[in-house]
């Protein structure tokens, strides 16, 4: 008799997230190309639209994190798996997912460079980034990378925190805002930086010219911190009982 091993959760999350991911990115091209089209129609194209629709990618990246452990870990704790499981192989599946997006990311800019060349408008960047044109693709896929690792390693503890106790979450809140003003601030990105909670520029985090090498430093520090802050919630993460 054969017995089949349950399918890896690394392996259950990719076929989820990144698969899912690449599914919601088509309609996103189309709901940017339409924006971009009114822009022309009603006035004129001056700057990248893709440049500033990239900050809704990353609150997606950190909604991947959040659901992660707050909806998916107990799921798995509820049908056999472990915590320590989870924490081993959640990693890899996020590096996966990560680099999909960022990849989706850079492919758009390179479909926007092709639309605005046949239309004759300039691909113009409104704000400081780790590259100087769009079509450096190499860098941007990098800036994109590392703002995705930053951002959906700052949902699982958030996650985490609120699925255990709520008090937790709003605890870490500052903590995971931290982290994403911080990797934002260093890739110098002006535009990402005003998706975030206007309160946050008090701070003095007003993004500079990016440098790669700080840009590396700052989302090291932020993802190991941000992973350890996770496994100390979520390693004995206790389940919830479900209401009658």
């Amino acid at each position: 008799m054969t017995t089949t091993l349950p399918m890896s959760i690394a392996r259950h999350r990719i076929k989820i997230d990144a698969a899912g991911t690449f599914v919601l990115w088509i309609p996103f091209v189309v709901f940017v190309a339409i924006l971009i089209g009114l822009v022309a129609f009603f006035g004129e194209i001056r700057t990248s639209g893709w440049e500033k629709a990239a900050q809704l990618p990353r609150w997606y990246a950190g909604a991947i994190g959040v659901y992660m452990t707050a909806l998916y870990l107990p799921v798995y704790i509820a049908h056999g798996r472990t915590r320590t499981e989870f924490l081993k192989q959640a990693p890899l599946a996020m590096l996966v997912t990560t680099t999909v997006l960022s990849l989706l990311m850079t492919i758009g800019f390179a479909l926007e460079y092709v639309a605005y060349r046949i239309a004759g408008w300039p691909q113009t960047l409104s704000s400081t980034h780790l590259f100087e044109s769009p079509t450096e693709f190499g860098l941007v896929f990098v800036e994109f990378w590392l703002a995705f690792a930053v951002w959906i390693v700052a949902g699982t503890f958030l996650g985490a925190g609120f699925y255990r106790n709520p008090g937790l979450g709003f605890l870490l809140l500052p903590v995971a805002l931290l982290a994403v003003t911080l990797i934002e601030s260093s890739l110098g990105g002006n535009a990402t930086v005003s998706a975030l909670p206007p309160l946050l520029t008090l701070f003095d985090f007003i993004p500079q010219s990016g440098t790669v090498g700080r840009a590396l430093a700052t989302a090291a520090a932020c993802t190991a911190i941000g992973w350890a802050i996770t496994w100390l919630v979520a390693r004995d993460l206790p389940l919830k009982a479900k209401a009658a």
